[in-house]
């Protein structure tokens, strides 16, 4: 796995724990909206970083068959 996949993720995940604090220290409903659709971000971040990662290890076990 690398790192620079889930960079993505981690931003979207920072990014929605200060929505969340600042949304709820000023009660701003639109920044507690905002909150939840960087949630949704940081949900398709990770499955993309996922899939990435997936499609990798399969590459590299495809490359290892060939050369046996």
């Amino acid at each position: 796995m690398e790192t620079k996949d889930y960079l993505g993720t981690a931003f979207f995940v920072v990014m929605t724990i200060l929505a969340f604090i600042v949304g709820i220290v000023t009660n701003n409903k639109p920044v507690l909206v905002a909150a939840y659709i960087f949630i949704v971000m940081a949900q398709v971040a990770y499955l993309i970083a996922y899939v990435k990662t997936i499609k990798k290890e399969v590459d590299s076990i495809k490359q290892l068959l060939v050369k046996k």
